[in-house]
């Protein structure tokens, strides 16, 4: 290994801004130190989704956060830092107890998953991190998500028959489950990891209004109420459980990106709370609970986020054309004036 240089270059991104082009070389004491720490981090969202997946009673975590921290690395530091994904994983795996084999598979599934969504969303599709456009929510939908994570389903699925934990009849429901629960992960903890990034980034601290905060907490007690009782599904309380969509959607057209971690709070408390037997969602089986809250999950992060990058772009679009509208009023009165200088009496004069 050599020290890295840690040069940078700017290059533009599909959104018309710039971004940061890491050159740090792959064998680099930087690139090192920049894999262990992402390393820990993605073993931490391992443990999360364990607990999920625990107390869940599937064969897979409703929710997988590693996978969206894993792309969210990726997405921010390049290819690079993929043996973070690896060894992060086989830690997290092996300290569960987990078979062997299925921690290899379950490290090179995840690696591999964040690898495929990494390249098509930037290589493929010019995906910017800014997640400022409808374009680029889409594009974190139908090309990061969902094609790496089927990859990682199959090695996920293949490593647990490896390991004798399930049977081959088991195939198609494993399948499911890794897949939705990874699809899931990105959803979330992607945008978070990017917008985590983006506050990191700027010079001045993130402002916090008393007013927001106040949001906040009224959104986390309305989902409290909703979910804290026990089998509410079986009651007249089931739409207490909904009540935080519109506001979240309000907050979503209000704050736009600013949205994004309280999106990631209210998913996991929801959870927490689905998983340990309290709220509108649950079911008689885990698997109808899991659909349940794959559901729910689903319907409030397309929704929030789609709103959110509708409402930046047409914001951002409205400044474009008052630039425009500008820069045309500056030409006109400049061709004014150079018409006012050649009217007759000024050429006669001229000739004269």
């Amino acid at each position: 290994m050599h020290p890295g240089t840690g040069k940078r270059k700017s290059v533009p991104d599909s959104a018309g801004g710039e971004v940061e082009e890491n050159s740090v070389p792959f064998l680099s004491w930087r690139n090192l130190g920049e894999c262990l720490i992402g390393a820990l981090g993605i073993a931490l969202m391992c443990f999360l989704g364990e607990a999920f997946y625990k107390t869940s009673g599937t064969l897979a975590a409703p929710l997988w956060p590693s996978s969206g921290l894993a792309l969210g690395i990726l997405l921010l530091r390049g290819w690079r830092l993929f043996p973070a994904i690896s060894l992060g994983t086989i830690t997290a795996t092996t300290l569960f107890g987990d078979p062997h084999i299925f921690s290899i598979f379950g490290s090179v599934a995840n690696t591999m998953e964040s690898l495929i969504g990494w390249f098509l969303m930037t290589r493929v599709f010019g995906f910017s991190n800014s997640l400022s456009s409808i374009r680029d929510v889409v594009v974190l939908m139908l090309a990061g998500a969902p094609w790496g994570t089927h990859v990682s389903a199959i090695l996920c699925t293949l490593g647990l028959i490896a390991s004798g934990s399930v049977n081959s009849s088991d195939l198609p429901l494993s399948l499911l489950l890794f897949w939705t629960g990874n699809i899931l992960g990105i959803l979330i903890f992607t945008p978070l990891t990017l917008w985590v990034a983006m506050r990191l980034r700027k010079a001045r601290p993130l402002r916090i209004s008393p007013m927001s905060v106040l949001w906040a907490l009224i959104v986390l007690s309305v989902l409290v109420l909703g979910f804290s009782v026990s089998h509410t599904a079986h009651t007249g309380l089931i739409p207490l459980g909904y009540l935080t969509f519109p506001l979240m959607l309000w907050l979503s057209h209000s704050w736009k990106r600013d949205m994004i971690p309280l999106l990631a709070v209210v998913t996991v408390v929801m959870i927490i709370f689905t998983v340990t037997k309290h709220g509108p969602l649950l079911r008689d089986s885990p698997i109808a609970t899991y659909a349940e809250m794959t559901m729910f999950i689903s319907i409030y992060g397309i929704s929030c986020l789609l709103l959110m990058a509708a409402v930046g772009e047409s914001e951002k679009n409205s400044r474009l054309a008052q630039q425009n509208q500008i820069s045309l009023l500056r030409s006109e009165v400049a061709l004014q004036s150079l018409r006012n200088n050649l009217n007759p009496h000024f050429l006669f004069n001229s000739l004269n």
